[in-house]
């Protein structure tokens, strides 16, 4: 474990699925002695870097997020560990401002601040070599077109056991935000909400057909957001481009990226078909991330 300096932590199976799926290499376990609070962990490399993917427990201690209770314990563990990312999905928050769609990814840094911008509790600011990375990052895609769909395609290929649910689903419905979903129908929209156009909120067809990458406000509570007038009125206040619940708890103490693919959209119409591709697109952001980063620069960052 010593070896290792990068945690990549995932919240669902799905998520890390997905993760696994894009490691380069899986390495041999080396010796490591799992603590009771982790369903799964791999060892494994991304370009030049060791990192360990981490699957937590579903269990909850205290109210807090078995994600909040890995950060807070990987230092113990790894103590080789720079920093971690946090990858998994959440609900978006579509707006005028903000045009996301499912699929899309969410990065939790202000490009403007140079910080981590996820609120409910207060953030120690990310490494300066991830905030290099990620303004490289945005310049190139500023320049030149990202590559996520293509990583997608590409890994989904060699990974032909991952099938048809981490593929991208056909239909994208945002609904009017006064539109409910009926809470006491477990069917999915297309029956019991119908396709009455006046229910949609009318998008036009993006030129590119892929995920479009987002930086800005994450906001965790302990409980998903399912309304949409509720949703609006926050990130219209607070500028909030993403609802997420894991990173709820986080203390100041050890340095994580909170990256979200857009499953949802923090409205009372949730289901489950973009689960699969919110979590490919986050895992391919991530590692293209970790590849604009050499390892001896994370190693220059303090432990």
């Amino acid at each position: 474990p010593e070896d290792y300096t990068i945690v990549w932590i995932c919240a669902t199976r799905t998520e890390y699925t997905a993760a696994q799926a894009f490691l380069d290499d899986i390495h041999k376990e080396p010796g490591y002695e799992e603590p009771g609070y982790f369903y799964g962990y791999t060892f494994g490399q991304i370009g030049r870097h060791n990192i360990v993917l981490l699957f937590p427990s579903a269990k909850r201690i205290y109210r807090q997020s078995p994600v909040v209770t890995v950060v807070r314990n990987i230092p113990y563990h790894f103590h080789n560990i720079r920093f971690c990312l946090s990858v998994g999905s959440g609900g978006g928050a579509p707006s005028a401002k903000h045009d996301i769609r499912l699929g899309d990814v969410i990065v939790g840094y202000s490009p403007a601040e140079r910080e981590g911008s996820v609120i409910q509790y207060k953030t120690r600011q990310i490494p300066e070599v991830l905030r290099a990375a990620i303004d490289r990052l945005t310049l190139l895609y500023a320049m030149e077109r990202h590559t996520l769909k293509e990583a997608i395609d590409t890994t989904l290929d060699k990974n032909q056991s991952l099938g048809e649910s981490y593929k991208r689903p056909a239909t994208d419905r945002l609904y009017q935000s006064h539109f409910v979903h009926r809470s006491d129908s477990e069917n999915n929209c297309a029956v019991v909400c119908g396709d009455d156009p006046s229910s949609f909120v009318q998008r036009p067809e993006r030129v590119e057909d892929g995920p479009t990458i987002h930086y800005g406000l994450i906001a965790s509570a302990y409980a998903p957001m399912k309304d949409a007038l509720v949703r609006d009125k926050l990130s219209e206040l607070k500028d909030i481009l993403c609802f997420e619940q894991e990173a709820t708890g986080f203390s100041g103490g050890f340095p994580c990226l909170v990256i979200r693919g857009i499953c949802d959209y923090s409205d009372s119409h949730h289901n489950e078909r973009w689960q699969g591709y919110a979590a490919m697109t986050t895992a391919a952001f991530a590692k293209q991330l970790l590849c604009e980063i050499s390892p001896g620069s994370v190693e220059a960052e303090p432990r």
